[in-house]
Order: structure tokens, then C-alpha cells, then sequence
């Protein structure tokens, strides 16, 4: 082959896989796919164990909080979470405040921070619990055909949930707690419970939490 023609080969494979990149991106936008950024702006503030974005249940004047730090893709956390939404059974809202905040370790769990963004925008609209038991009982489907599915299932206005998913504030709400653990959120163990601000280390059961929640009322 002559040096020419090798050129003209050259160029000509060049312009193949650039109009494939074209194709491809072209793809995917047309697809819906959705943008997530983790570099927000300075003003977005670190914040509290609790932000009033997070999902909350029970009185603020509650005796007693507990705070779950939870991953969708987190095998443990799919194990607690009907734990967690259980202790709402057995305790008064003047009793119990249940709060959810968003762990989303992403550099090992790839759907976890968007699935966490989905959660956060069908609080909006005051599906959170629906949607979370949905996402913790399909891991295996999380992506965003299912999170468009579920949205519709669940019945959300589906333009809102796609609007509120590209908001930077509302992306904010889903990763905040990374930057509440600081350098240590990479070592930190999901789920990681909080009672009235304290780390609770007892058993993973329910039993063995509503133990702890009932030593916080009797003080």
C-alpha cells in the first residue's frame, strides 16, 4: 500500500469513528439520559446531621431522632431500610422522628446516586417511601428506564421528576451527606445510624434498635 493510500485509509477510519461519537452522543440524548454533577458550587453548604430537604417523619420536637445514611445499591441498607420504615409502627410522631439522608458511595455503586436524585425528586412530590421500597426491591433493574417507569407507576408528574432530577439543588440534597463525613465518607460503613446524634453500633434488628429508641425515652 502507498503512502497516500495509507493516508486516505487513515483519514477515512478518523471520520468513521468521529461520526460514530456523533451518532452515539446523539443516542444517548435522545435516550433522556441525564446528567449528574458532584462538583456544585461553594454556597451549597456542608450542613447538619439533618437539613430540612431530607425526609423526615415524626415531630421536629420528637424525644427521640434516628438518622439513616443509606446507598440503594447497598445490600446491608436493602436489608434495614423495612427495618428503619417499621420503627413508624411502633412509636408515636411525638416519640420518633424517622429521617433519611442520602450516602451514595459512588465510586463503587454506579446507580447509587442517581437512584438517589430520583428518590429525592418523588419527595417532591411526596412519594419518597413508595419510591425508595421500589428502588431497594429492583436493584438488579436500577437504571433510568426504571426510574421513568417507576415515576409513572407511582404516578408523578413525570415532566416535573425530570425537571426536579436536572436541578443542581435537588442533586445536591442526594450527595450533601458525602460532604457532611468529610474524607472520612469513603470509610464509612452504609448504613451508618445516628440515635438523638450518636452513632448506633448495637445489632442490625429491629428488635435491638426500638431497644436503644426505648432507653432515649426513659432518660
Amino acid at each position: 500500500m502507498t503512502t497516500e493510500a495509507k493516508v486516505v485509509l487513515g483519514i477515512a477510519l478518523a471520520t468513521v469513528v468521529l461520526l460514530g461519537g456523533i451518532i452515539w452522543s446523539s443516542t444517548r440524548k435522545q435516550a433522556g439520559q441525564l446528567s449528574y454533577t458532584t462538583d456544585f458550587p461553594a454556597d451549597y453548604q456542608t450542613g447538619d446531621i439533618i437539613n430540612d430537604t431530607d425526609y423526615q417523619d415524626g415531630s421536629k420536637e420528637a424525644k427521640v431522632t434516628v438518622v439513616n445514611f443509606s446507598d440503594y445499591e447497598c445490600p446491608f441498607c436493602r436489608e434495614v431500610h423495612p427495618i428503619f420504615m417499621a420503627l413508624r409502627d411502633d412509636f408515636t410522631t411525638e416519640e420518633l422522628r424517622l429521617v433519611w439522608r442520602h450516602l451514595p458511595i459512588t465510586e463503587i455503586h454506579q446507580q447509587a446516586y442517581p437512584a438517589a436524585v430520583a428518590a429525592q425528586a418523588a419527595l417532591k412530590q411526596g412519594k419518597f417511601k413508595e419510591f425508595s421500597d421500589a428502588l431497594f426491591n429492583n436493584v438488579p433493574r436500577l437504571s433510568e428506564e426504571f426510574y421513568q417507569s417507576l415515576a409513572q407507576d407511582l404516578g408523578l408528574n413525570v415532566d416535573q421528576f425530570n425537571q426536579d432530577r436536572q436541578n443542581v439543588a435537588i442533586q445536591w440534597e442526594a450527595y450533601r451527606a458525602r460532604t457532611y463525613f468529610g474524607d472520612h465518607a469513603l470509610r464509612i460503613q452504609t448504613p451508618t445510624i445516628y440515635i438523638n446524634g450518636v452513632e448506633y453500633t448495637g445489632e442490625r434488628t429491629k428488635e435491638a434498635i426500638e431497644g436503644a429508641i426505648k432507653v432515649q425515652l426513659a432518660l
